[in-house]
């Protein structure tokens, strides 16, 4: 196998065709972070987005999208921004791990959301996390029929909110896409203050996330694009959430609502209206990232994703394997309890680190 590394600028029309390809025979790579498009955006705000593409005699056989940084050092793609990750190949492909990076010339790569189905790369998981995800092949009325016991209560509870913030507020009025930049930079603000007080990083505090973002917002193509919806009660702004499609994958990406309004539960209501309607703009999956409380109301299947990192350096390498599996247990333990400022103050500079 040969492998070559390219800027996505220089791939030509085959190799974008042969990438889509792959991306049709394979379903595990229907997120449309897998898609060349979001490879090529990333690379429009960052200048080292490279590819190395795999190659058996004149056939492209698989793509490996990365960041790389000084010292040879490997991330994935949009690093923090991406939710899902893999290096796009037949699943039967036999792929050694430090001969693609050998052959992409790095010495590392860190992952946080790899596809743990990139069997060859599981010596190398640290630890292994649940990603949320809705199925609705059917539509909207055979989700809800499907549902049954606290979900369904849950899908209630949120309806008799809508009614009371109707009475309160003013009526309810959804949008499932619009092409307003104004409300993509208020959508950017009210995350930012999020994050803020949540004390975690503001992944809007780098520049090239929010020139990522204005790009993918712009492209409406249900192939690839952007999607950004709103929810109004009355005059009053109160949801927002800007997705990414690919196909018939929807991903939750940056959803956000007005705090003074959470009594209301506002979030909660744009979700449904985005499931309610995913049908009639031809989504049949709503992936929504790693599973936390509110998701598990709403999930009905999930995919596992890995984080770990290579390092093929003859000395390194073993001593960051120990110490990615002495943090895991560390993490694990009752110990860990007694350190949670320092733990995460660390998070946050690492946090730092991936998206600078």
């Amino acid at each position: 196998m040969k492998i070559s590394v390219v800027k996505p600028d220089q791939m030509g029309p085959d190799l974008i065709k042969a990438w889509c390809r792959l991306l049709e025979q394979e379903k595990t790579f229907d997120s449309p972070f897998f898609h060349p498009r979001f490879t090529h955006a990333v690379a429009q705000v960052r200048p080292d987005v490279e590819v190395a593409v795999l190659t058996e005699g004149d056939q492209a056989v698989g793509f490996f999208p990365f960041q790389r940084l000084s010292g040879n050092r490997g991330r994935p793609v949009g690093g923090r921004m991406s939710d899902f990750q893999a290096v796009i190949a037949p699943t039967g492909l036999t792929l050694s791990v430090p001969n693609l990076l050998r052959g992409a010339g790095l010495s590392t790569w860190d992952f946080n959301n790899l596809q743990v189905s990139q069997s060859a790369f599981e010596p190398y998981f640290s630890r292994v996390a649940e990603s949320a995800c809705i199925d609705m092949p059917n539509g909207w009325d055979a989700y809800v029929e499907g549902k049954g016991g606290s979900r369904y209560r849950y899908l209630k509870n949120a309806l008799r909110k809508c009614r009371k913030m109707e009475r309160e507020v003013g009526p309810v009025r959804f949008e499932m896409q619009v092409a307003d930049e104004a409300l993509l930079l208020e959508l950017i603000k009210l995350k930012s203050q999020q994050y803020r007080q949540m004390g975690v990083t503001d992944v809007f505090s780098f520049p090239w996330t929010v020139d990522l973002l204005k790009l993918i917002v712009r492209q409406h193509d249900p192939v690839f694009g952007g999607l950004l919806s709103a929810l109004y009660a009355g005059d009053n702004l109160v949801a927002l959430h800007l997705g990414m499609r690919a196909h018939k994958v929807l991903h939750c990406w940056f959803p956000v609502y007005d705090i003074n309004m959470a009594k209301y539960s506002p979030g909660v209501l744009l979700f449904f209206e985005i499931m309610r309607q995913a049908q009639a703009h031809g989504i049949e999956r709503i992936d929504l990232g790693r599973t936390d409380r509110w998701k598990t109301h709403l999930m009905n299947c999930a995919q596992n994703v890995a984080e770990g990192g290579v390092d093929i350096r003859p000395i390194r390498g073993p001593l960051l394997s120990g110490w990615r599996h002495a943090k895991e247990w560390f993490r694990n333990s009752t110990i860990n309890q007694r350190f949670q400022a320092p733990a995460r103050i660390f998070s946050r500079i690492k946090s730092w680190s991936e998206l600078r």
